[in-house]
């Protein structure tokens, strides 16, 4: 995922080469995760259009796409998640 500007603006995903996917493509998911510190759950349906796909190894792709619409709470979430992993980060450094 990035940002410009403060908005999150494009994702990516990797998936088997097999699937049909072209530039130009809408693609949507479901983004759920459940973060037990906070006993919330986060659900987000997410569509973007296809911008380039990149061959991978082990027969993979890489799809990156850009939001065609604005997904709210997804600022929110990203900063949670990363606030966790930074302090898990600073946690296990002074161990």
């Amino acid at each position: 995922i990035r940002y410009s500007q403060s908005k999150i603006v494009k994702l990516c995903f990797i998936c088997d080469e097999s699937v049909p996917i072209e530039a130009g493509q809408i693609v949507y998911a479901v983004l759920e995760d459940y973060i037990e510190r906070l006993d919330e759950s986060f659900s987000f349906r997410l569509s973007g259009i296809v911008m380039n796909i990149v061959p991978m190894e082990k027969n993979r792709i890489k799809v990156g796409c850009r939001f065609n619409k604005d997904v709210p709470g997804l600022d929110r979430y990203i900063v949670t998640k990363e606030r966790m992993r930074l302090k898990n980060t600073k946690g296990s450094r002074k161990s």
